[in-house]
């Protein structure tokens, strides 16, 4: 009798671990077709991930060689500004230089007497005279 119900419960026991092996594989094989699928799909996330990659590559790259043509004509720019400064501060010194000329050219003249009517000739002649000295 203990042979037969230890065979039994053998039985039952034998039953029990292949239900339980049948379910461990059936789960297994649904985690293996969800891991293969999550596998496809991170597959294809990785492809669009590089195309996007590659895109924004492309675009620094476009970007950087904008920001290179207008940094050249920004320079550019700089440079004409610095040589029309610097034209403009010697236009000024020539000015000023000119500006001083004059005032002792008037200076001078003003220190001349003023001629009567028969001074007028050797007055004309002083003119002349602190004229042509300016010119030299």
């Amino acid at each position: 009798m203990f042979d037969i119900i230890g065979i039994r419960m053998a039985a039952v026991i034998a039953a029990i671990l292949l239900v339980v092996l049948l379910v461990i594989a059936a789960f297994a094989s649904l985690g293996e077709r969800a891991a293969k699928q999550q596998n496809k799909e991170l597959r294809a996330d990785l492809v669009t991930t590089n195309q996007a990659w590659g895109e924004c590559k492309a675009d620094l790259a476009s970007a950087r060689g904008v920001v290179a043509e207008q940094d050249a004509q920004v320079k550019a720019w700089k440079a004409k500004a610095d040589q029309v400064q610097r034209d403009a501060d010697e236009a000024v010194a020539k000015a000023r230089q000119e500006a001083a000329q004059y005032r002792k050219r008037a200076d001078r003249l003003a220190k001349l007497p003023t001629p009567t009517a028969g001074q007028c000739e050797a007055a004309a002649a002083l003119y002349v005279q602190v004229i042509s000295e300016d010119v030299k």
